[in-house]
């Protein structure tokens, strides 16, 4: 019995991981592409290398090693959704193996809810299920933070080189973690600092050490520059750069934040407030923990609350930086998707927050309680947010696989010989492009961006659009109509 104990959190928190990635791998399979997956296929995909790298075609959708992956696991095994989505799929993987090596010296009857605090948010979810480099950027996230927390502990060379190769890929899966490296770089330079506040003026660096510590973040410095430089330049010519907030940290990526995790469920319009309240206290009582640990001068105290101090610094240097990015020179602060680095970082700070209070032996059974609940809350609203069918930031776009197929099945029942015109809502351009390629679709003509006004034979349109479509001498034949997008069919009178 006692042995059945023992096994029963590990065994939770297998059935936990088994169904969040079973969920992930089933959306990668059913739900349609969307707008910027098939914007990274029809344009750097099939293109050639040397393009790739140059931003031939200026665009921010072309997250570097997730194009690579793509154009890869295309040339070896066809351009099919799962396929191209599958080195996401790999990093989720990743990225809960992190998870549990970052908690792993904690009990397992605690490691359980802080899993689920880490693991469930839908919105994340969707970018393990996507074509995108945000999850592969999310994965390399918690592989460096766990290097680097392992090099605190020991020491070694080895560990904060890997740490920076790991954050080093995450920069080429998406551009946005050049904050976080940034703030790496500089938390690396205040940790001798720490170390001699507490050791009383002494530290284990040595100057020899600090200086290859250094070198190592200069040639990763160094090979972002010779990497990043002119595809930066080129999208900031071009004012590619604009998406983000412009009134404030706390209302554009806090709240955009607090927004997306709710998913569009209905009780979040009663709940994001009182969520909003629950991160500002949060922060600062870890805020609070780390000052009171720094005027208390323990070492103990220090070492036991180690990684505390590494995933709150992490996680306020990468503000900061974003913050004075936005009053200084005019940066737009980083919000949904963009800003959606800060959730594992916030977490991380969460979860360690409850080992430090879970250390209060008075409280121990209070705060344990609070963190099942928690636990149980987010796990809960991931599994009733979840869909197979929509990503929060393209749900126009759920229907459009389906559409096509629907539209392939009348074209062939009206027999038409012709090639067939499709006038569409600018927004489908590239998705409908991209199963007309994968899918052979030679009789469909090429779609462009001009919208529905133009004569067509079908019309695939955002059922606002549908007074856009000229219809006069012509009977329009709805094949599909789900309230939002329509597919129509038009005959002469």
């Amino acid at each position: 019995m006692q042995k059945f104990i023992r096994l029963l959190p590990w065994l939770l928190l297998i059935c936990l991981a088994t169904l969040l990635l079973a969920g992930t791998i089933h959306k990668a399979l059913t739900a349609s592409f969307t707008h910027d997956e098939s914007f990274t296929y029809n344009h750097y995909v099939t293109a050639p290398l040397a393009d790739i790298f140059s931003y031939k075609l200026v665009s921010p959708n072309n997250h570097l090693l997730n194009t690579l992956l793509m154009k890869t696991g295309a040339h070896f095994f066809g351009p099919s959704e799962i396929v191209l989505r599958f080195p996401n799929i790999l990093a989720y993987l990743g990225f809960m193996l992190f998870t549990l090596l970052i908690l792993k010296r904690q009990n397992p009857w605690l490691i359980l809810p802080l899993f689920a605090l880490l693991n469930c948010n839908p919105y994340l979810l969707d970018f393990f299920a996507l074509a995108r480099g945000n999850g592969m950027s999310y994965c390399f996230l918690m592989g460096s933070i766990f290097f680097f927390i392992t090099w605190t502990g020991s020491g070694k060379l080895v560990h904060y080189a890997w740490s920076v190769v790991f954050v080093f890929l995450g920069v080429l899966s998406h551009f946005t973690m050049i904050y976080y490296i940034l703030s790496l770089f500089i938390l690396v330079n205040l940790w001798p600092l720490l170390q001699r506040h507490f050791n009383r003026g002494s530290s284990d660096m040595t100057v020899r050490h600090f200086i290859r510590i250094n070198s190592i973040s200069a040639v990763c410095i160094a090979m972002l520059v010779i990497i990043m430089t002119a595809p930066v330049l080129k999208l900031l010519r071009a004012g590619q750069l604009f998406y983000g907030g412009d009134r404030g940290f706390w209302k554009d990526t806090v709240g955009s934040l607090v927004e997306t995790f709710f998913y569009g469920m209905k009780y979040g319009q009663f709940l994001s407030v009182p969520v909003q309240i629950l991160v500002l206290a949060v922060t600062a009582s870890v805020a609070g923990v780390v000052i009171w640990i720094i005027l208390k001068r323990d070492p103990a105290l220090f070492s036991a609350n180690r990684v505390l101090f590494i995933v709150f610094f992490l996680l306020i240097i990468t503000i900061m930086i974003n913050v004075s990015q936005f009053y200084l020179v005019g940066t737009r602060l980083m919000i949904r998707r963009y800003g959606l680095l800060f959730v594992p970082l916030f977490m991380l700070c969460s979860s360690f927050l409850f080992v430090f209070l879970l250390r209060l032996e008075r409280f121990k059974v209070s705060f344990l309680i609070i963190a099942y609940c928690l636990a149980f809350a987010v796990a809960s609203h991931t599994f009733s947010a979840f869909s197979a069918k929509t990503y929060l930031d393209w749900e126009y776009e759920k229907d459009t696989r389906n559409v096509t197929t629907i539209l392939e099945k009348d074209v062939l029942s009206q027999h038409l010989v012709r090639p067939v015109t499709l006038g569409i809502t600018w927004l489908f351009e590239p998705t409908v492009n991209f199963y007309r390629q994968t899918r052979k679709l030679g009789w469909l003509q090429e779609v462009n961006r001009d919208g529905p006004s133009n004569t067509a034979d079908y019309y695939y349109i955002l059922r606002e659009d549908m007074a856009r479509v000229p219809l006069r001498g012509h009977i329009p034949v709805i094949l599909f109509d789900d309230g939002k997008v329509m597919l129509v069919r038009v005959i002469p009178r």
